[in-house]
């Protein structure tokens, strides 16, 4: 037989390689709030992510299921909360109409008058 009809014996073939998983490492945490929180407000938070660089493929290490981490501010103070404290009202007591005025003249005994009260 002649050698340009013998079949071949080899061929060129590609084996697939395996491929891992490959993620960046995790962020810094974001920032915590560095003032208070209102007293109704929800917990502060604060999150860090990682990044697929690289999918596996071909039976290589599976990617990680967490790529979102969240968790609850350590030692955020709730703000005060301040109300006014009020006195009770003094008795009524006429202004005349001559002070409000800058004028001088006598005292009415009756009309207008204000009532005052502190506050803390």
């Amino acid at each position: 037989c002649l050698d340009s009809s013998r079949p071949e014996t080899n061929r060129p073939c590609l084996l697939p390689c395996k491929k891992d998983c490959v993620v960046t490492p995790f962020s810094e945490w974001t920032a915590c709030p560095t003032s208070c929180l209102p007293d109704n407000s929800t917990a502060a938070m604060q999150s860090r992510y990682r990044i697929i660089i690289q999918m596996s493929a071909n039976g290589g290490q599976e990617c990680p299921d967490t790529l979102y981490e969240e968790r609850e501010c350590d030692s955020v103070r709730v703000c005060p909360v301040y109300r006014w404290r009020m006195h009770k009202w003094h008795s009524c007591t006429l202004v005349p109409d001559s002070v409000r005025r800058g004028l001088s003249g006598s005292g009415e005994a009756c009309g207008n008058g204000l009532e005052t009260r502190g506050k803390y």
